[in-house]
C-alpha cells in the first residue's frame, strides 16, 4: 500500500511541479507541503506549517492543499491544516464544498472538526442537489449522520425530485438512521414526485424492519402513489412475503384497487407468488 502512494506521489508531484513553475511565488511551496501531504508524511508537513508555509496554498488550477489530503483520505494531515489556518470552505472543481467531500469519504473526526468550527451551511448541496445529510445516508455513514442531527440541518430537505433524508435511509433499509431521522422529526409522510412515502421506498426494498419502523412512527398504511398503489400492492407484486405479512398486521385494506383496477392479491396471483395469494385471499 505504501509503495502504491509513493509511485502516485511521484507521478503527481511531477506534475505539480511542471504545472507550478509558472506560478510564483508559491511554486516551491506547492511542491515541498503537496509533496508530504501525498507521502502522509505528518511530521514533515507540520514542520513546514510551523515555519509559515501557507496552509491555504493552491495551484494553478485552484486545488488547495487541504483538497488534496481529503481527496487521497490522509485525514489526520486534513485535520492538521485546518488547525493551522486552511480554509474548509474552498470548493472543488466540481463545485464540492470539502464538507461534503469528507462526508463522501466517510471520516467523522475530519467532518467534526469542520462542523464544530462553523461556518458552513449544512444545508447547501453539492452538484447532485444533496446536502451533507443525503450524502451521509447515501453510504450509510451512521457516525456523520448523528454529528449532523445534532446541528442545525434541514432534516426534512426534499432534492427536485422530492426525495427526502427518510427516502433515502429507507432506500437502503438503514434501521439505525431511519430511527435517528425520526427521533430529529423527520416526516413520515413526505411524499416524492412518484407519490412515494418512505414507506413506499422501504416496501419496494423489501425491509421489513425498516417498513416497521415507519409504521409504528406514524406512516399511513394505505397511503396511494401516482398509480394509486399502497404499500401492499408494491408487496405483493414484489413478493415480499413478510412485509406482506407486517402490513396485513398493521390494517392494510387488501381490497383498494389500483389505477388499473387491480388489488394487492390480483397483483401477486399476476406475478406469480402464492404463498402471498394465500394470505391475501
Amino acid at each position: 500500500m505504501k509503495k502504491k502512494y509513493l509511485i502516485f506521489a511521484i507521478i503527481i508531484c511531477s506534475l505539480i511541479t511542471v504545472s507550478c513553475s509558472k506560478k510564483e511565488p508559491t511554486s516551491m511551496e506547492l511542491q515541498s507541503l503537496f509533496y508530504h501531504i501525498l507521502l502522509d508524511d505528518y511530521e514533515e508537513v507540520e514542520t513546514l506549517l510551523k515555519e509559515g508555509v501557507n496552509a491555504n496554498v493552491e495551484n494553478e488550477d485552484g486545488f488547495s492543499a487541504l483538497h488534496y489530503a481529503i481527496f487521497i483520505e490522509h485525514f489526520e494531515i486534513a485535520e492538521l491544516l485546518i488547525e493551522h489556518g486552511a480554509n474548509y470552505n474552498y470548493k472543488t472543481l466540481k463545485d464540492n464544498n470539502l464538507l461534503i467531500e469528507t462526508v463522501f469519504r466517510g471520516d467523522s473526526e475530519t467532518a467534526k472538526l469542520m462542523i464544530d468550527k462553523g461556518g458552513y451551511n449544512l444545508n447547501e448541496v453539492g452538484p447532485m442537489n444533496w446536502p451533507p445529510l443525503l450524502e451521509a445516508i447515501r453510504f450509510g455513514h451512521t457516525d456523520i449522520v448523528e454529528l449532523l442531527l445534532e446541528k442545525d440541518v434541514n432534516v426534512n430537505f426534499k432534492d427536485s425530485n422530492g426525495w427526502t433524508a427518510l427516502h433515502e435511509a429507507a432506500y437502503s433499509g438503514f434501521d439505525d438512521i431511519i430511527k435517528m431521522l425520526v427521533d430529529s422529526h423527520a416526516d413520515v409522510t413526505a411524499k416524492n414526485e412518484r407519490g412515494f412515502t418512505p414507506l413506499h421506498v422501504a416496501t419496494l426494498g423489501g425491509y421489513p424492519n425498516s417498513a416497521k419502523i415507519l409504521l409504528e412512527s406514524g406512516s399511513f398504511v394505505d397511503e396511494l402513489d401516482v398509480h394509486k398503489r399502497t404499500p401492499l400492492h408494491i408487496a405483493a407484486e414484489q413478493g415480499f412475503y413478510e412485509v406482506v405479512q407486517l402490513l396485513i398486521e398493521f390494517g392494510a385494506d387488501r381490497h383498494i384497487v389500483n389505477e388499473d383496477d387491480k388489488t394487492p392479491q390480483q397483483m401477486a396471483e399476476e406475478w406469480g407468488h402464492l404463498q402471498i395469494v394465500k394470505i391475501l385471499n
